[in-house]
């Protein structure tokens, strides 16, 4: 991301190191603004009544509920619940596909396929823009499923399932021939 905000005739003078340099820098910027502007709705400046009275209405933590005791729970307890390991699992699958995409399939397609870079690389990019907006499509699917009263499980499993069902047609991609 830092090599889009760095003019191209710094490239012969600076080394990949500056790319971890800028990020860092966007990052602690980004901090100290947030710590900055950041405030609880109580103490907000802007927010008024009817905003705090809909943040403590809809179970955001306040002030007001800071009396609740923070239980102390081991690590080895976490592994007793199903949601743990489907997070887990989830997690897992997650990277290994983001990984597969970002570092073997450019590599794949120019060795294995014999395309160029540039083809390679519009064609590896496919998957991370059908996943932006196979995102912005399972946001809407689910806010519309809760409207027509879906549980909020449901309305988030759902489209998950959904979009890991489509996914599965990148297995057909193995058994063709022709490279487009």
């Amino acid at each position: 991301m830092s090599q889009s905000f760095r003019p191209n005739h710094y490239l012969n003078l600076q080394t990949w190191h500056y790319s971890f340099i800028i990020l860092g820098a966007i990052g602690i910027v980004w901090a100290l603004l947030w710590y900055k502007t950041y405030r609880d709705p109580n103490d907000h400046p802007r927010a008024n009544d009817l905003e705090r009275q809909y943040i403590i209405q809809n179970g955001a933590r306040t002030d007001d509920n800071d009396d609740l005791e923070a239980q102390k729970i081991r690590w080895i307890d976490l592994f007793r619940y199903r949601t743990v390991w489907g997070m887990m699992l989830g997690f897992f699958c997650l990277n290994f596909v983001i990984y597969f995409f970002l570092t073997w399939f450019p590599t794949y397609l120019v060795k294995y396929r014999g395309m160029d870079f540039i083809k390679s690389g519009f064609l590896a990019s496919v998957p991370f823009l059908a996943a932006f907006v196979g995102v912005l499509c399972s946001g809407v699917l689910s806010d519309f499923l809760v409207r027509r009263g879906a549980t909020v499980g449901l309305a988030r499993k759902l489209p998950i399932i959904l979009g890991l069902l489509i996914s599965t047609s990148m297995i057909g991609a193995n058994f063709t021939d022709s490279t487009p």
